[in-house]
């Protein structure tokens, strides 16, 4: 589960967030743990939430979204998974070779899972002022990923110069907590605004339904892009309008594999390969006659057009053959070669 937090993070990282997707069923945990391991997500996202830990009576539904006859604090409740339920979820993923987050809501998430041995926690931007729960982390050393979709840029100082103090590794991820978000308010100029800043790796968390924001941030140096997964947009589970599919996010993964080796293989205008050499001498073009010459006649300059291949003399030749005497009958519509004049 260890790793070498600002290495891995060089290239860029998608996160694919379960969320509640999973409805609270290790089987359906699992299933999606294998699909989105087969369209090639780097990391599986999950939350951990303990109801009692985290929930009070007075926790509603956020606008536009209720369950019939549940209160929100039950709804944690239905989602929760067990120790030994994370310990299958974490174990499947080693199996499918893909690594395991997760968001903590409550300090008490925290100790739950601390002995499966993760050094890296998502903290959601609501997490983000739960001054307990970080705290908790900080003191323990561990690296975080941190949202800030309900974040100042005072807030996010505040917060960088105490992780800058306790030598703590953290990454930033520009978010915005609407959901389904606005493409046109994502706010993709902030994540390099936080890089250039504080010097760290940076990110979005997407919540538009839609594969732009994410394709775009990686496009403009994104170390990380998190996107909802679902397998139903249309399932009225809270997140789906918020969620990409599966079939969206085996494109993005194609788009960002095709951008990292664009980037990684870099070219020179000095000079040309040889395969532009050889397509140069091709689609170029070399001076011929309009009109037959006999021997012993000189090459006018309007009697020559240039047509394709580019094997012969070119536009910049032109002094090499104006008035040159024919040394032999030279046809038209042929290119124009040494052979041909005096």
């Amino acid at each position: 589960m260890k790793v070498n937090f600002f290495k891995y993070f060089n290239e860029p990282r998608i996160i694919a967030e379960i969320g509640q997707s999973h409805e609270g069923k290790l089987s359906k945990a699992k299933h999606l743990i294998k699909e989105i391991s087969a369209a090639g997500a780097d990391i599986v996202k999950f939350q951990t939430h303990l109801a009692n830990a985290e929930s009070s009576k007075d926790d509603k539904f956020r606008k536009n979204f209720k369950l019939t006859n549940i209160t929100r604090h039950q709804y944690w409740k239905k989602n929760e998974f067990s120790f030994r339920e994370w310990g299958e979820i974490i174990k499947f993923c080693k199996k499918k070779k893909i690594k395991f987050l997760t968001s903590l809501f409550s300090v008490k998430s925290y100790h739950l899972l601390k002995p499966f041995g993760i050094n890296t926690w998502k903290i959601g931007s609501g997490e983000f002022f739960s001054e307990d729960l970080l705290n908790e982390l900080i003191k323990e050393k561990q690296n975080l990923i941190i949202s800030t979709g309900m974040s100042t840029s005072n807030d996010i100082k505040r917060l960088h110069i105490k992780l800058k103090k306790c030598k703590i590794k953290y990454s930033l991820l520009q978010c915005v907590s609407s959901y389904p978000s606005e493409i046109k308010k994502t706010g993709i100029n902030i994540i390099n605004e936080l890089r250039d800043k504080y010097g760290v790796p940076t990110g979005l968390s997407d919540h538009s339904g839609s594969i732009y924001p994410a394709l775009l941030a990686i496009a403009l140096g994104a170390n990380i892009v998190e996107v909802h997964i679902t397998e139903n947009k249309k399932d009225g589970l809270p997140d789906s309008t918020s969620s990409i599919d599966l079939n969206e996010l085996k494109l993005l993964v194609a788009a960002k594999k095709n951008f990292v080796l664009m980037l990684k293989n870099k070219i020179k205008k000095n000079k040309l390969s040889f395969t532009q050499k050889t397509n140069k001498r091709l689609f170029t073009k070399s001076a011929t006659l309009i009109n037959p010459i006999k021997k012993g006649q000189r090459i006018k300059y309007n009697n020559i057009v240039f047509k394709k291949p580019g094997f012969g003399y070119s536009y910049n030749d032109l002094n090499k053959i104006i008035n040159r005497k024919a040394k032999i009958d030279i046809e038209s519509n042929i290119l124009i070669k040494k052979k041909h004049f005096e």
